[in-house]
C-alpha cells in the first residue's frame, strides 16, 4: 500500500510540475463532472485464520456533499460513496488443534462513507476514502458461521477520464485495506 501511495503521488507532484495548461487543471475549483455512478469487478484475499479470496462484481456511486471541495483554491470535491460488492469465496482454514477444511461461500459487502476527490488533470484525477463496511455471510448448512461482521476500510485510488474535462466515462481502480476493483464509471 505504501508503494501505491508513493506512486499516486509521484505522478500528482509530475502533473503539477509540468507547467503546461493542463497540468494547472488543480487549480481549476468545480470544473469537473459531480455524480458518479461506477460498476466494477472486486478481488479481495482473507489471511486471518485461513487463506481465501473472493471475486464478483460491485458498485458505487459518488453523491456530492462539498462540489466544489473543501479547500477552495483546488479542483477537488468531498462525496458520499455508498455500495457494495458479492463475492464468491475459494477457502481454507487451518486452526491450532482444531484441523481444518475448505469449502466456497458467498458474502456481500456494503460501503458507506467519505471520499475525497483531487482533480488533477482533466484526464486524470486520485480519491481517497474511508468507509464502514458491514458484510453478510451466505453460507448454508453452517450452525456456527458468523451471519454479519463489521469493519472499516481504508482506500486510495484514482480514474482516467476518457471525455476530457475529469468528465465520464472513465476507468476507475481502488486499492483499499478490504479489496481491489477495476471498473467504469459514469
Amino acid at each position: 500500500m505504501k508503494r501505491y501511495l508513493a506512486g499516486a503521488a509521484t505522478v500528482g507532484a509530475l502533473v503539477l510540475a509540468s507547467g503546461t495548461a493542463e497540468a494547472q487543471y488543480i487549480r481549476q475549483p468545480g470544473d469537473h463532472n459531480h455524480f458518479e455512478i461506477e460498476v466494477h469487478g472486486a478481488y479481495s484475499y482473507w489471511g486471518n485464520n485461513g487463506y481465501g479470496t473472493g471475486l464478483g462484481p460491485g458498485f458505487r456511486l459518488g453523491i456530492p456533499l462539498i462540489p466544489a471541495g473543501p479547500i477552495s483554491r483546488i479542483n477537488n470535491s468531498f462525496a458520499l460513496t455508498v455500495g457494495a460488492d458479492l463475492l464468491y469465496w475459494s477457502w481454507s482454514w487451518r486452526w491450532a488443534g482444531a484441523g481444518g477444511g475448505w469449502g466456497n461461500f458467498w458474502t456481500l459487502r456494503s460501503y458507506v462513507g467519505p471520499q475525497w476527490n483531487f482533480y488533477l488533470h482533466e484526464k486524470f484525477s486520485l480519491f481517497a476514502e474511508a468507509t464502514f463496511v458491514p458484510e453478510f455471510y451466505l453460507i448454508n448448512n453452517c450452525a456456527g458461521c458468523n451471519v454479519v461482521s463489521l469493519w472499516f476500510d481504508v482506500a486510495v485510488g484514482g480514474r482516467w477520464h476518457w471525455g476530457g474535462n475529469a468528465g465520464f466515462p472513465a476507468l476507475t481502480f481502488r486499492l483499499g485495506s478490504s479489496a481491489t476493483t477495476v471498473g467504469v464509471s459514469f
